[in-house]
């Protein structure tokens, strides 16, 4: 998994990015607020992040919301969202509709069982 440092700086740059596209926007009251929606396992990192963005860039406000990675990959199609989270790859209609993935982490899983547990054997084929 990647270092705190790496991973802020990887959020970082993302954010910049978005808020610099943030600033063009008609709306003057919101072009400081960078919304950022999607997978419910990367929000918790994001918000982590996003409250040391603001911290370091006064006036800039992170919205995050946890709503699954589908319906962020959505949001960032659409334009309601700056960035989008997800937890897994992009498909290519997402990647046709021109988002662009960074991958900021990987994420190990696992399958465990109590060690009295009877099944022996999770695959089949």
């Amino acid at each position: 998994m990647l270092n705190k440092r790496v991973a802020t700086l990887l959020i970082g740059t993302i954010l910049m990015g978005s808020l610099a596209v943030g600033c063009g926007s008609s709306d003057s009251s919101n072009s400081n607020k960078i919304t950022i929606s999607g997978s419910t396992s990367v929000g918790p990192v994001v918000e982590i992040l996003g409250e040391d963005f603001e911290a370091k860039n006064e006036g800039v406000s992170i919205e995050v919301q946890q709503i699954g990675s589908s319906a962020g990959i959505k949001n960032a199609i659409d334009g309601t969202s700056q960035i989008g989270m997800a937890s897994r790859d992009l498909k290519d209609e997402e990647k046709a509709a021109g988002l662009k993935e960074t991958q900021i982490a990987i994420d190990g899983i696992a399958v465990i069982t109590n060690k009295n547990n009877t099944v022996k054997d999770l695959w089949r084929n």
